[in-house]
């Protein structure tokens, strides 16, 4: 908007009003001594100059825009999310005239819309300009601290919120908005166009080294599924080594394939390792048991051969108690020993079965581990062999369509494509993106979303040879 006088029909009022911008908003001031634009708007809200009232004056301070254009009500910015203000209250004592700052500070519209002003809590911003918001706080603030007039409030838009591009550009996404800004600069910003199709690369190219990328896929996945299935084999029938397929073992030398043999290869080593070691860990732990078992044995037998001995004498003994040679204290010493080797006799036998449930558990374990890889690699194998199975039709179905555009499409490789460049702007109106077709030229607001768009109209030599004019764009 154009700049506006303030018109002070006091001395002292309009000494202060310049002494009081100078402090707050010193970009401003400096910007009207020297003619050239300042960092943004500063918008002050109605106020009552102190004395001025005795003599009929009332200063009206309107907007400030340094280097701005005029313009009508409707073209009025509207602030929004993420536009950056510096708000400045001051309060005017009417008896004393005395100068009061009450605010001044930078805040942030937030998602939300509002500004969160201390004193005054959130406050509504989005929707509104910077005049009519100076007006609100000014208002707001009265009423909260209970004032006779309106503080003087200031508000400067010192970063505007920033506005968005997409599309067919190198750099899509969010940049900063610079006032002025047209199409074409936000296009710079962004990197330019994105990179066209070169000449060459017509649409037949294209498709081949499509198909031909998804056939190279398709057939390192083959290669990966043949390696694994090999593996697999190897692995149920027991093999110290993996018999690949003679289409591998004659690409050997190919990186790729070195590769896939490679891995497959490690892998079925380190198996081997692995269950190598678990059965040697279950082996060693099954012959300790058994050594265990042998000497438990040993003394089971040794316990029923005194057990015996101690039998025999008991029989002797008590035949001689009875006829009065022995004492009876000697026929109880022999009666407690039995008992006692018949005892430790009982506890060899318990551990001894002991022993042997841990035998049995050990081969049980052995017997499951060689179950469990028997089984589960059968179910590897079938499923590699369905893959396989489902690779290997995808690769004749890959392999017909090249074969089907290298007759189809050779003849009409010798054209190219025109280009047209589009753009268009989203914009907010009563809370709602609408899009406008663009030129270039046109103008960029805060908040804009800039979609550039390419579009292929045609055959550019056929459109050029039978007259018609040729669409130009940024390439």
């Amino acid at each position: 908007m154009m700049e506006k006088s303030v018109f002070v029909r006091t001395t002292w009022a309009g000494l202060w009003f310049k002494r009081w911008q100078a402090q707050h908003f010193p970009r401003a001031s400096a910007g009207r001594r020297s003619g050239r634009s300042g960092g943004g708007s500063v918008i002050m809200a109605r106020l009552n100059v102190p004395g001025a009232a005795q003599n009929g004056a009332l200063a009206l301070v309107l907007l400030f825009s340094a280097g701005a254009t005029a313009g009508n009500a409707s073209d009025e910015y509207m602030l929004g999310s993420q536009d950056k203000l510096r708000i400045s209250v001051t309060e005017i004592s009417s008896a004393s005239g005395e100068i009061r700052p009450r605010l001044n500070g930078e805040f942030t519209v937030d998602a939300a819309g509002d500004v969160a002003i201390p004193l005054l809590g959130n406050i509504k911003a989005a929707g509104m300009s910077a005049s009519k918001f100076a007006t609100s706080i000014a208002s707001q603030f009265q009423a909260k601290v209970r004032l006779v007039n309106p503080p003087v409030t200031a508000v400067e838009i010192v970063q505007h919120r920033p506005f968005y591009i997409i599309g067919a550009v190198e750099k899509p996404g969010e940049y900063p908005f610079r006032p002025g800004m047209r199409v074409i600069h936000a296009l710079s910003v962004a990197g330019g166009m994105a990179r066209a199709p070169a000449l060459g690369e017509t649409r037949f190219e294209r498709d081949m080294v499509q198909a031909n990328g998804e056939l190279n896929v398709l057939r390192a996945q083959r290669n990966r599924l043949e390696a694994r299935r090999a593996r697999l084999e190897a692995t149920v029938g027991g093999k110290d080594k993996i018999e690949f397929p003679a289409r591998l073992r004659l690409r050997a030398s190919e990186p790729n394939v070195q590769d896939v043999i490679t891995r497959e290869q490690l892998v079925f080593d380190q198996r081997r390792k692995t269950r190598a070691r678990e059965l040697g860990n279950y082996n060693e732990q099954l012959s300790l048991l058994r050594g265990q078992m042998s000497t438990l044995q040993n003394q089971i037998e040794t316990q029923n051969a005194q057990s015996s001995s101690v039998d025999r004498e008991l029989v002797q003994v008590r035949k001689l108690e009875s006829q009065g040679l022995v004492p009876s204290a000697r026929v109880y010493a022999l009666e407690r020993t039995a008992l006692a080797v018949d005892s430790k006799r009982k506890e060899v036998q318990t551990e001894m079965l002991k022993v042997s449930e841990r035998v049995a558990s050990t081969e049980a374990s052995i017997r499951r581990l060689q179950d469990a890889d028997g089984s589960e690699l059968l179910v590897e194998l079938n499923g590699v062999d369905g893959e396989l199975e489902s690779v290997t039709g995808k690769l004749g179905t890959a392999e017909d369509l090249i074969q089907q555009l290298q007759i189809d499409g050779a003849p009409a490789a010798g054209h190219d494509e025109e280009i047209e460049i589009t753009y268009s702007i989203l914009r907010e109106r009563d809370g709602q993106l609408v899009e406008e077709v663009t030129a270039e030229t046109s103008p960029v607001r805060p908040g804009d979303v800039i979609k550039v768009s390419r579009h292929t109209t045609g055959s550019l030599s056929d459109r050029t040879l039978s007259g018609a004019p040729a669409v130009t764009g940024y390439q």
